[in-house]
């Protein structure tokens, strides 16, 4: 879930990173000019991983299946918490800090970003392949209110995917960084663009997933444990990640800041 977008009165809406020079920490990550094919072959299973973590997270959002909720499992309870931990806290601190020294050290900087997607996809796939329904039913929504849960999700599901592709979704799944793996070339510069919905909201993606978390309309303790933790950590973590946006693009993305709102949009807001 990292991501943010800055928006800058320039026509082309572009911000770049803030140049600066390797610190003497990170001179040994400079990136090399030897070609890694078999790296880059190995880590293209990352994309296919996470993208079929997120289509196993949002089938459990989705609802838990009512024919499948048997009594309460403290086991299985318990079971589901260990792995919530085991996706968050590697994926957390695998971003940033000494997480990212970790990733650069096998392949250098190209190899850090599918080595991350590859990591946090397996276990997601893990988490929703393990994961496990355990009742009682709390509630199961009828009628409008469950229409609304799900024009909730609906709304959260296109939020994401939308934002996924201001972002540059190749970016996200490391795809340019496979390819400059592969021939040994230097790692892709950042981008970052401006267009909706960063120009209305710094974190729509993680609306996105917040919708899509409060729209469950069958939810057993197993569902609340995983909506509860999920959202606690997005509501943590933001703030890191927008910090991290600031340390890179600098000026601009605290100007941006001051222009945008984190979480809800300003009514009648007009783009400069």
């Amino acid at each position: 879930m990292r991501n943010c977008a800055p928006m800058v009165s320039s026509p082309d809406r572009r911000v770049r990173p803030v140049p600066q020079e390797p610190e003497e920490e990170f001179r040994e990550f400079i990136p090399s000019t030897i070609p890694r094919p078999a790296a880059a072959f190995c880590l293209a299973l990352g994309p296919v991983l996470a993208i079929l973590g997120l289509f196993g997270w949002l089938r459990l959002v989705s609802g838990a299946p009512l024919s499948q909720v048997r009594g309460f499992s403290l086991a299985d309870f318990l079971t589901d918490g260990v792995l919530l931990l085991l996706f968050i806290v590697p994926h957390s601190a695998l971003a940033r800090g000494f997480g990212k020294r970790i990733l650069n050290k096998p392949f250098g900087p190209c190899g850090e970003r599918p080595l991350y997607v590859f990591f946090s996809g397996l276990l997601l796939c893990l988490l929703c392949f393990f994961w496990k329904t355990t009742g009682p039913v709390l509630w199961d929504w009828n009628g409008l209110p469950h229409f609304f849960g799900r024009i909730l999700q609906a709304t959260g599901l296109i939020l994401l995917f939308w934002s996924g592709l201001v972002l540059g979704s190749a970016h996200l799944f490391g795809i340019p960084h496979l390819k400059e793996l592969r021939r040994g070339g230097a790692e892709p510069s950042a981008e970052l663009i401006a267009l909706a919905p960063y120009s209305l909201l710094r974190q729509p993606m993680n609306v996105g997933f917040i919708l899509l978390l409060l729209g469950m309309t069958e939810v057993t303790p197993d569902r609340l444990l995983l909506g509860l933790i999920t959202l606690a950590w997005i509501l943590f973590v933001a703030p890191t990640e927008e910090r991290d946006a600031s340390l890179q693009f600098g000026e601009e993305y605290e100007h941006y800041k001051e222009q945008t709102p984190r979480w809800i949009p300003r009514v009648g807001y007009q783009e400069e």
